[in-house]
């Protein structure tokens, strides 16, 4: 079931409440403060734009195989981004 708009909004709202929180118990200055966020949002739109991208590959794995007979030398390609074998060896060929 999907969730409303909102579930994702207030889930944030909370995160970003607790990570000023610890923020400031940690003593950091402004500027480390706001590197901090900086590098939070980053991370938090390149965690969905990879999500993203994995899901449509996902999509485009399950039509190859609905293919009868299925055509193992385009699945296996078709897996290797979404499972790679060696992590490092996927970040390194891109």
């Amino acid at each position: 079931m999907a969730q409303p708009p909102e579930h994702g909004s207030n889930r944030f709202a909370r995160f970003e409440a607790h990570l000023h929180q610890s923020l400031q118990q940690l003593g950091l200055n402004e500027s480390q403060q706001n590197t901090v966020q900086t590098l939070l949002r980053t991370h938090a739109k390149e965690r969905i734009r990879l999500k993203a991208e994995i899901d449509t590959m996902r999509v485009d794995l399950r039509q190859l195989l609905r293919m009868d007979p299925v055509d193992m030398n385009s699945v296996k390609p078709a897996l290797q981004p979404i499972f790679p074998s060696n992590p490092k060896s996927q970040k390194s060929a891109k």
